[in-house]
């Protein structure tokens, strides 16, 4: 039986694939330990112990973005697709818990979406988009 190489040779399929992983979980894939357990090592978490969600999700045209903590300071909404390409930047304002985002312009897919402040990850969650 022939061993399979523990570092895959490469190419933008994995490079995109790590980027969507990476969008989604707080772990940086090793590619040295990929077939042992210790294959992901976790990084620092965000501090941040808010969670927020849309509402309806799988959505069509319109979502509403409910956040049950209002943040502390201004943030940016950022919506990618599964290639890792940005298609929506969004401004929060600080105490804000609620906003309403037209997807309407966006096709039929899974969406990753990530609030930022001052450049640092505080809430992630998925959206699904269908039409």
């Amino acid at each position: 039986m022939k061993k399979l190489p523990l570092s895959p040779p490469g190419g933008n399929a994995v490079y995109r694939a790590r980027g969507m992983y990476a969008l989604v979980a707080d772990a940086a894939y090793n590619d040295a330990d990929a077939c042992a357990i210790q294959g992901l090592q976790y990084k620092n978490a965000p501090a941040a112990a808010t969670t927020f969600s849309f509402i309806p999700n799988p959505a069509t045209n319109e979502v509403r973005l409910c956040v049950p903590e209002s943040l502390q300071k201004e943030a940016n909404l950022y919506l990618y697709n599964t290639l890792g390409q940005q298609v929506l930047n969004m401004p929060m304002q600080s105490r804000q818990t609620e906003m309403r985002i037209s997807i309407q312009h966006l096709p039929t897919g899974l969406y990753y979406a990530v609030v930022k402040q001052q450049d640092r990850t505080v809430l992630t969650q998925k959206l699904s988009i269908i039409h």
